[in-house]
This record gives structure tokens, sequence and C-alpha cells, in this order.
């Protein structure tokens, strides 16, 4: 295994079937050469230009080339013990664009911790109930000529279509 700084990217067909691959291309002495990224299941990972990668090379095999991890050194670490973090950068590689860190008290923040999220259906569901529970209770103390206007509430700015919740 060896530490190898990323040139490039392609995505390509892989020579042995029909799955379209993620392959970072990267420089050793004179030649340029190529690695299929292989992270754990249900990671995809395209690394910038720049950063580093490790990659090996198959046994029994003179060509094939494979990324099997990374590090971005431009990156400072940023978790306790039990902690996870995923992130992704610019194409720089040096900075940071979205984080999920996921806390050892079963907190997960998403791009910071500075807002709670909320569950939007759920949020506006409780709403329409206090928005009616007034409107009635409007109702009820009406004691002379005319028409009382109803509440309303427009909780539309709280939705983030960027973070969604099950």
């Amino acid at each position: 295994m060896k530490f190898a700084k990323v040139i490039g990217y392609i995505k390509d067909i892989y020579e042995r079937g029909t799955k379209t691959v993620s392959i970072s291309k990267f420089q050793e002495g004179g030649d340029s050469l190529a690695s299929m990224n292989c992270f754990a299941p249900g990671i995809e990972i395209n690394p910038s230009n720049g950063e580093n990668i490790i990659v090996t090379q198959i046994k029994n095999s003179t060509s094939f080339i494979v990324s099997v991890g990374g590090i971005n050194q431009d990156i400072e670490p940023d978790t306790d013990r039990g902690e996870r973090r995923i992130y992704s950068v610019d194409s720089t590689g040096k900075n940071i664009k979205a984080v999920a860190k996921f806390k050892n008290d079963g907190v997960l923040e998403l791009n910071g911790a500075s807002s709670f999220a909320v569950k939007f259906e759920e949020l506006e569901t409780a709403l329409n109930s206090f928005k009616t529970s007034v409107n009635n209770q409007f109702l009820s103390k009406l004691d002379g000529a005319g028409t009382i206007g109803g509440v309303t509430i427009n909780i539309t700015p709280a939705k983030s279509s960027d973070v969604k919740l099950s």
C-alpha cells in the first residue's frame, strides 16, 4: 500500500462487466495511473484533486489498482471517542462544504449545531390545531356586531428543504 495524490477523476465501465465505476487518477514517477475507488458498501467517494488516497495493487495482477482509503491533511480532525464524521469538500479539497457528525451521545449534527430540526408535518398539524382552537375561542366570545378576523399561521419559512427526517 502507498499514498498517492489525486490528479483527476473519471467514470468508466469495469472491463469485466457493465458496471460503471469511479476511478481516481494519480501520478507515480512519470506514469499517470488509475485506481478504482473501493470503499465500504454504501459509501461513494470522489476525492478532489490534491487529496491523498491510499492505493494498493491487487495480488497476482500487474495492472489492477484500487483506492482503499484516504487522508485529507488540510482538514483538522473533529471527533471525540466513538464519534463519526462524514464531510464533502470543494474542488480544491481544502474547504468543508457539508458535514454530518454522528456524536457519541446519539445526536446527529448536520452542517453544525446552531439550530434544532423539526418534523414539518407534525408541526403543521399542531399549529393548525392551535389555530382552530384560537378561532373557536374568538367566535365564542363575539358579543357585538360585525365579523371577527381569523388567526392564520405560516410556518413555511421554518421548513428546511435540505434536511429531511423520518
